[in-house]
């Protein structure tokens, strides 16, 4: 085949072939081998290269006209600036690839202002992805609730499978190499989606209504079930908001539905969301240290986070201490705050807290970038939802909002399915924008 042939082929057949690509990036994010989601980012970066060709220079300096993809793209090159600042280059080049889609996604998304790729059908992609993925991790850990039970050293119920830590948090979400507060993440999008559906569009589609409420309260189970506890904060805001802010009496079936659904929540999973509630509690009260055996409660590692944040040099936080170096400054924190022999439950569990990340990504990013990242990072977010206010696009305010929540919990982007995740959503809301500027539509 003649390259006339190719952008021939390519030039019909774009629309589709793009969708297609972006679909496959959402599914892979839900596998457990990440190396599958970066090949499916790398052939749409190939086929962005073959479809724009000779125009690539001209479409890299109309970047500089779109600021929201413009502030991806800045927060990009604070990367870089920490690369260079950075005591462990060899480590840092491998965080600054798992942050390509930073860099790759707003140069794919600003051709796409030109390219009828269908925003629907990717949404999909992401509720029947998170659908499937959700019933994987039901299966596998009853299969591992199974394997305990027939072990003969334990007696486990259906009762505890379903309030029993490790058949919640800690275990739920293991077939996936996904953390549970990660798959909470998606799964709030996801509903986001299907409520906007829902709500809006009950007279069109009956049956597709009726299907979106069933997913809703499936979601709705399984968050319960995954007890995530910011992920379960948020779910409840959420519904809250669609169905009291909006004051969707029209759709009372719905609300009852729903709000029995949430009920049952509750009732089914009210002793493994109490357990998370208590944890907290003994995380922001108990002392660093114990005083007696010596031992560290691991969970109150937010705390000592924020110790060596606010205990680091002043210049500091202006320059940063290089990308990927934030580690070696926390767990030398670790080590003169606390002591070096100490144990956290076991004996041979020794420095089980070495090595746990800031749980914060703004902190995360100014000890590693300094203010340069830091405001790069927030210019994303203000920008976004300065731009998701304008359009009166409720479900991108309320993406950033929880987005920016998880951000403050955890460190998301230390995970390419972090990163991904969340420069792929938010470009595709902004998509939206700068197809039409003059029209205002909810995606």
């Amino acid at each position: 085949m003649s390259v006339s042939n190719i952008h021939n082929y390519i030039e019909h057949h774009k629309s589709k072939i793009y969708t297609y690509l972006l679909m496959l990036v959402v599914a892979t994010l839900f596998l457990k081998k990440e190396n599958i989601n970066s090949i499916s980012i790398i052939l749409l970066a190939v086929f962005w290269i073959l479809d724009v060709g000779k125009n690539i220079g001209s479409l890299l300096k109309s970047i500089v006209n779109h600021k929201l993809l413009l502030f991806n793209v800045i927060f990009f090159s604070a990367l870089i600036y920490g690369l260079l600042i950075s005591e462990n280059q060899a480590y840092a080049l491998k965080i600054l690839q798992r942050n390509l889609p930073f860099l790759i996604f707003p140069l794919v998304f600003l051709r796409l202002k030109k390219v009828d790729v269908n925003v629907n059908t990717i949404k999909i992609t992401l509720i029947v992805s998170a659908f499937i993925a959700s019933i994987y991790c039901e299966i596998t850990n009853l299969g591992e609730w199974q394997r305990f039970n027939n072990s003969g050293q334990y007696d486990f119920s259906i009762y505890d499978y379903f309030t029993y830590h490790w058949f919640t948090y800690t275990n739920l979400t293991k077939g996936l190499d996904l953390q549970a507060s990660f798959f909470a993440l998606y799964i709030l999008t996801a509903i986001i989606f299907m409520l906007e559906y829902t709500i809006f569009h009950e007279n069109k589609k009956k049956i597709l209504f009726n299907l979106s409420l069933f997913l809703l309260a499936y979601f709705t189970l399984f968050m319960f079930h995954l007890s995530s506890r910011i992920g379960l904060v948020l779910l409840i805001a959420v519904l809250g908001y669609y169905f009291f802010k909006l004051r969707i009496k029209t759709k009372y079936k719905a609300f009852i539905f729903l709000s029995g659904t949430v009920l049952l929540g509750f009732i089914l999973f009210n002793s493994a969301f109490i357990e998370r509630l208590k944890e907290l509690r003994v995380t922001l009260q108990e002392n660093v240290v114990d005083k007696g055996d010596n031992k560290v409660n691991a969970k109150k590692i937010r705390v000592y986070a924020l110790q060596a944040y606010a205990n680091q040099e002043p210049i500091d936080f202006f320059i940063g201490r290089g990308t990927g170096d934030a580690q070696k400054h926390l767990d030398a924190f670790y080590e003169k705050k606390i002591v070096k022999n100490v144990t956290t439950v076991k004996d041979e569990q020794k420095w089980k807290f070495k090595g746990m990340h800031y749980h914060n990504q703004f902190i995360q990013t100014n000890v590693e970038t300094g203010i340069f990242g830091l405001v790069a990072l927030l210019l994303i977010f203000f920008g976004s939802l300065q731009k998701g206010l304008k359009h009166k696009s409720r479900a991108h305010v309320l993406f950033i909002l929880i987005c920016f929540l998880f951000f403050v919990a955890d460190s998301v982007l230390m995970r390419q399915k972090g990163v991904v995740f969340f420069a792929f959503f938010n470009i595709l809301f902004i998509l939206n924008y700068y197809r039409n500027e003059t029209t205002i539509q909810n995606i």
